[in-house]
């Protein structure tokens, strides 16, 4: 008797892992995605971080202000689009990328980082430089 009630137990549950994991799979997909998508995100902003800092230290340094797209394009993501300003004997660049991440249902996300560089003593174009 108590092994026909186990086996009539064991027949009731059958098929809830399958239906518990059909709940669960597009749950642990869509976290999956999400943390994925973060990744990116936080890799491309810190790769527009060194950009903006490796172009700034450059500029501050003497190199022509022609050669800020060359020189935020050696570090920055694909798309990115770098500009600069100076004043107070400081140049500032800043380079930032619009990413649509995911998909067209998602709105692209702006991507942005800013450097400021003391110039050099001698270098033309700083404004206020000493």
């Amino acid at each position: 008797m108590r092994a026909a009630k186990r086996r009539r137990a064991a027949a009731d549950e059958r098929g809830y892992v399958t239906a518990e994991t059909a709940l669960l799979l597009p749950i642990l997909l869509a976290v999956g995605y999400a943390l994925t998508l973060v990744v990116l995100v936080v890799g491309d902003q810190i790769r527009c971080a060194d950009a903006a800092w490796e172009a700034a230290r450059e500029l501050a340094r003497g190199v022509p202000a022609s050669e800020l797209p060359a020189l935020a394009s050696r570090y920055a993501p694909e798309g990115a689009r770098a500009s600069e300003w100076s004043s107070d004997g400081a140049l500032t660049v800043e380079v930032d990328r619009d990413q649509s991440v995911a998909s067209r249902l998602l709105p692209a996300m702006r991507v942005s980082a800013t450097a400021t560089v003391p110039c050099e003593p001698r270098v033309q174009g700083c404004e206020g430089a000493a």
